[in-house]
C-alpha cells in the first residue's frame, strides 16, 4: 500500500507541476511497452480536470498525442529491429529462425483477419491505433470528470 501512496504522490507532483502537457510523454512512453503508470495518470488528470483545476480540452489533446506518438514509436522500433533482434535474441526464449518464419507465412494467410479482430474484438491491449487510443482516452476522461462533476453536484454522493 505504501507503494501505491508514493505513486500518487508522485503523479500528483508531475501532473501539477507540468499540467495537461505531463500526459503526453508518459502515455507515450507506455505505449510504446514501458511499465510506467500512464493510465494511472490519465485517471488523475481525469480528477483534476472534472475538478475544474485543469483544462479538459487540453487533456484530451494533450493524452491523444501521446497516444499516437507512442503507438508510432512503438511501431517504428519493431518495423526497424523487430526481425534482427528476435533473430539475434529470440533462440533464447524458444523463438527460432525456422518458428518465426512459420509465424510470418500464418501472418502473411490470416495477417488481415488477425489485425481485424485484435483491433475492434479484443477486449487486451491491441487496441492501440490512432482512433481507438482517442477513444478510450476521451472515454476514460468523460467518464471520471462526469462522476467528479456529479459528486460535486450531489454532495458527495454519486447517485440522487
Amino acid at each position: 500500500m505504501e507503494d501505491i501512496g508514493q505513486l500518487i504522490a508522485g503523479l500528483e507532483n508531475i501532473v501539477r507541476h507540468y499540467g495537461a502537457f505531463a500526459v503526453t510523454p508518459i502515455l507515450a512512453i507506455e505505449a510504446i511497452g514501458a511499465p510506467v503508470p500512464g493510465e494511472s495518470l490519465l485517471i488523475f488528470a481525469s480528477v483534476l480536470a472534472g475538478r475544474g483545476e485543469m483544462s479538459l480540452p487540453a487533456l484530451l489533446i494533450f493524452a491523444w498525442v501521446g497516444s499516437v506518438i507512442g503507438d508510432n514509436l512503438g511501431f517504428l522500433i519493431g518495423r526497424k529491429l523487430g526481425r534482427k533482434t528476435v533473430l539475434r535474441y529470440g533462440a533464447k526464449v524458444g523463438l527460432t529462425n525456422e518458428r518465426f518464419s512459420k509465424i510470418e507465412i500464418t501472418y502473411v494467410r490470416y495477417g488481415s483477419a488477425t489485425v481485424l479482430f485484435a483491433r475492434f474484438f479484443s477486449i487486451l491491449r491491441q487496441l492501440n491505433g490512432i482512433v481507438v487510443s482517442f477513444l478510450i482516452a476521451v472515454g476514460l476522461i468523460l467518464v471520471v470528470a462526469f462522476f467528479i462533476r456529479r459528486m460535486r453536484e450531489t454532495g458527495g454522493t454519486a447517485r440522487q
